[in-house]
């Protein structure tokens, strides 16, 4: 599958491990997005239900 998306400026949350992240964070960087990554745990879907994992909201996109 193929998608474009203009991410410039816009906020996206990876999930997953450092080294396993790796690539994924260096695409969307490269696109222009501001990236966070954060491990997954037991309490990462209740926070993110909720939208207190970010101070200003839910990203644009969420990588898993």
């Amino acid at each position: 599958m193929q998608l474009s998306l203009d991410l410039t400026g816009r906020r996206v949350l990876v999930v997953g491990t450092a080294s396993g992240t790796r690539r994924v964070l260096a695409r969307y960087r490269a696109a222009g997005a501001v990236v966070e990554r954060r491990e997954a745990d037991d309490a990462l879907p209740v926070r993110l239900a909720s939208a207190s994992l970010l101070a200003s909201g839910c990203p644009a996109l969420l990588v898993w």
